[in-house]
């Protein structure tokens, strides 16, 4: 029992560190602000691979955001955003209350609509 619940809590806390992997940019204004341009664009980078796919038809790589439209749009809002800290839901906000940063909006909808955990730690206990 203890074996099944320490190995729950790791694969949980590896599939954590894979989100924040990919989106531990977008989760806090200080975690932007904090990305100078080649961080930046390798956060972008590996965003935009994780949200890509292959058309079936076309054979082409299809992008859900552009890479270098999501990269601009970032060096912009890090200049763009107030100093006092924000969390991913408020930036989200400030970002629908400007209008302007379409490839951003996107990306907030991706993180908030992927979820981050699942039932099978609380069907275990169930058991």
């Amino acid at each position: 029992m203890v074996d099944t619940a320490n190995t729950s809590l790791k694969n949980r806390f590896e599939e954590l560190g894979v989100f924040k992997e990919i989106f531990g940019f977008l989760l806090s204004s200080s975690n932007l602000k904090s990305l100078d341009i080649v961080e930046l664009r390798k956060c972008c980078t590996k965003f935009s691979k994780t949200f890509s796919r292959k058309d079936e038809l076309t054979n082409k790589v299809v992008d859900d955001v552009d890479l270098d439209d999501l990269f601009s749009e970032l060096r912009m809002l890090q200049m763009t955003l107030p100093d006092e800290p924000m969390c991913a839901a408020e930036m989200f906000e400030f970002i629908r209350n400007i209008n302007c940063f379409p490839n951003i909006s996107i990306a907030y909808r991706i993180l908030f609509t992927i979820p981050v955990t699942v039932a099978l730690g609380e069907r275990s206990f169930l058991n």
